[in-house]
């Protein structure tokens, strides 16, 4: 988490704040707020801390600190990854592609029967 990233570009806004925390919902079901000091002009910052709202700020009305400042890591940390999910067992639908192909199938009925895209189907079969 940076200023730049945290203020969309605003160079301007950035340059004229004295201090500034961004914060970034992690988890919407139980309301955690990953919180980071961007911008710090006039003082020592807090390592990142983590906030949960829910079920602490109904019962209490209050916050719950649950990764103290040190603690908290980066946000990269808390994020759910992202990206495609790794195929399983990629080696043996390789090699069934293969056989599929010799006989004469076309890479969309490959793909098809192999519940994959006609693109990874074409990148196997290239190599």
């Amino acid at each position: 988490m940076t200023l730049e990233n945290v203020l969309r570009g605003s160079g301007d806004i950035g340059a004229m704040l004295a201090k500034c925390w961004g914060l970034s919902q992690v988890d919407a079901t139980s309301n955690r707020i990953f919180v980071q000091n961007v911008k710090a002009r006039d003082f020592s910052p807090c390592e990142p801390f983590v906030l949960q709202g829910r079920p602490s700020i109904d019962q209490t009305g209050c916050f719950e600190l649950t990764n103290p400042p040190g603690f908290a890591g980066s946000l990269v940390d808390h994020k759910a990854q992202s990206g495609r999910p790794e195929i399983t067992d990629k080696q043996e639908k390789i090699s069934k592609a293969r056989q599929m192909k010799e006989q004469g199938k076309s890479y969309r009925n490959i793909a098809r029967e192999l519940g994959v895209s006609i693109g990874t189907v074409s990148g196997w079969l290239s190599q």
